[in-house]
């Protein structure tokens, strides 16, 4: 499936990928994903942000998920920092089995903080993934919204534009 995936990518890119979001994975198809690619570009992919080997833990009252990466071109970029930033849901949002169980759920979405190896940009990135499995779409839009506007915050905040200089 990933040598699928990474072979579309290729083909259809004009370039080689500098940064790759991922969703549903963990630690190790992550490295797979940049395995492939390097096996495919003779480019050095890494993952700057790892969900770990159990993307999906769970206690009595809340259940933590941790299913997003990122993978990026260390040729084309150099990477200056990274982790994960948390969103979350209580029980009574979820579906009917999730509101049965009472637990709030955490999310950890993976961002990190690039610049080109040749060049100035940098570039923030978040990778996220929504849930499906709310009480309705009404949720799951609105929660969507809500940790959009909350990412996009923590990143502006953590990584603030610097004014241009003008000569």
């Amino acid at each position: 499936e990933v040598r699928v995936l990474v072979g579309r990518l290729l083909d259809r890119l004009p370039y080689e990928p500098d940064i790759l979001l991922l969703q549903e994975v963990r630690t190790k198809s992550a490295k797979y994903v940049a395995r492939v690619l390097r096996k495919r570009t003779g480019h050095a992919y890494r993952l700057a942000a790892r969900p770990g080997r159990r993307p999906y833990r769970q206690t009595p009252s809340k259940v933590i998920k941790s299913d997003t990466a990122i993978v990026y071109n260390a040729k084309t970029m150099k990477k200056r920092d990274a982790g994960f930033v948390k969103t979350s849901w209580p029980a009574r949002h979820g579906d009917a089995d999730e509101q049965a169980l009472k637990r709030k759920h955490i999310k950890r979405n993976a961002y990190a903080h690039f610049r080109e190896r040749r060049g100035k940009a940098t570039a923030a990135v978040a990778s996220i993934h929504w849930p499906g499995t709310m009480r309705s779409q009404k949720h799951v839009n609105r929660y969507g919204r809500k940790w959009s506007a909350r990412i996009a915050e923590f990143l502006k905040r953590k990584y603030p534009l610097k004014a241009a200089k003008v000569h």
